[in-house]
């Protein structure tokens, strides 16, 4: 008689769980759980915005004037808490590390009250004095909620107007934001009354987004300058200046070879500040082609100028000078940097170190240190030519603000316009 077995044999019950390994990873790869958090930290995030917007709108309709003050001017209210606040009422944020655009104070909120819909909480508005009640009872904080850059801010304006932004990190919801270049902040999403306040607030004194393709003029956007500091070309053929190589963001890109510039007029000066951020795509035809290259430059190679472009070895270089002329230069990320694509390079300068970025990385290519220089705020804003004759570099989106982009800000912008 034969005895019939039941159960698998071990290289069945292998095989089996080969199968199954290989469905969770691809699983894993076709959901992608991490970008799944993102995401629903941004739906969070977007929901959280438009109760908060909503709600300021109740409390303006409810107060039935238009001289309603929101806050103190030249303020950004953020949900992150300052855990060394001795008051209910908060401090401005300094033992936090934030860097505030030049003219601008960060308030950070106690502990022990940042949620209270009352002028004790992150919002100064005291939502729980209305007369139709109160809309909100407690107020919504970012779920991070951290010195990162993961915070919400509001910042009043007068006569009742406002603005209210948080910065976003997942894939889904950062492109529809940052396929629009006129944006005045690419990686957060913003609502309010007059969005031009977040423009402000976040330091943004000057954005080239080389929109026209035709002509020979590139108008600035930023509205900081008094009348804007459009560009002009100049050294190369009109056919030249616009871009061959498909735009990066929108429609237009600027494009310059041998001999050619595009000087920015000084219509207002920048902000005479010891902090700075210089961000920009840019594609070149030959990264060796490009050495000791200006992407935008002012005042180089004198006290407080500074320069966004290439070093002596074609890698993306920001340089700061110090009061003896003497260039402070971080640069590198040689590998990452290929010729005929399109790639984000940003410099920035907190008051301590000089670094710089490429394609979104949150660690620096390189660093440079020098303590306290003040930025030249003058001057004619340029971006020059290669110089060699077979070589192109194409431009895209230049911006300039008077702070420092935190790494998971430079992160989100390249997400969002990538």
């Amino acid at each position: 008689m034969r005895i019939r077995r039941s159960g698998f044999t071990l290289i069945e019950l292998l095989v089996v769980i080969a199968i199954i390994a290989i469905l969770a990873v691809v699983v894993v790869l076709t959901l992608n759980p991490a970008e799944l958090l993102r995401q629903a930290r941004d739906s969070n995030r977007i929901s959280d915005i438009s109760t908060i917007r909503n709600a300021v709108s109740l409390y303006l309709t409810d107060a039935n004037t238009t001289s309603t003050v929101l806050g103190t001017a030249s303020t950004t209210y953020t949900s992150v808490i300052d855990l060394t606040a001795t008051t209910t009422a908060g401090t401005n944020c300094g033992t936090l590390g934030l860097m505030p655009a030049t003219g601008w104070t960060y308030h950070c909120p106690a502990s022990s009250t940042y949620r209270n819909p009352t002028t004790l909480g992150w919002i100064p508005i005291n939502f729980s004095g209305m007369t139709m009640g109160n809309p909100l009872s407690a107020l919504p904080v970012d779920p991070t909620n951290s010195t990162s850059g993961y915070f919400y801010s509001f910042v009043p304006g007068a006569n009742g107007n406002f603005a209210l932004t948080a910065l976003l990190e997942s894939n889904k919801y950062l492109k529809p934001i940052g396929s629009n270049g006129s944006n005045y902040d690419l990686a957060r999403y913003t609502i309010g009354s007059n969005l031009a306040l977040v423009g402000s607030s976040e330091g943004l004194v000057r954005n080239w987004p080389y929109e026209e393709g035709t002509g020979t003029i590139t108008a600035e956007i930023s509205g900081a300058a008094t009348s804007p500091d459009n560009g002009t070309f100049s050294g190369q053929a009109a056919s030249n200046d616009w871009s061959s190589l498909a735009a990066k963001i929108g429609t237009g890109a600027a494009q310059l070879i041998q001999g050619g510039q595009i000087a920015y007029a000084t219509n207002s000066a920048l902000p005479n500040a010891s902090a700075i951020s210089v961000t920009a795509w840019v594609a070149v035809s030959s990264t060796a082609g490009h050495a000791n290259f200006n992407y935008l430059t002012n005042n180089i190679a004198n006290p407080g100028g500074w320069n966004l472009g290439s070093d002596s070895s074609g890698n993306i270089a920001f340089t700061v000078y110090d009061t003896s002329d003497i260039a402070h230069t971080a640069s590198g990320c040689a590998s990452s940097y290929t010729t005929g694509s399109w790639h984000f390079a940003v410099g920035t300068y907190d008051g301590t170190t000089v670094k710089v970025y490429l394609d979104g990385n949150t660690t620096p290519c390189g660093t440079s240190a020098l303590a306290n220089q003040t930025l030249y705020s003058g001057g004619t804003l340029i971006s020059t030519a290669p110089s060699g004759p077979t070589k192109t570099v194409w431009f895209d989106d230049m911006r300039v603000l008077a702070r420092t982009l935190p790494p998971a800000e430079i992160a989100a912008l390249y997400k969002a316009e990538n």
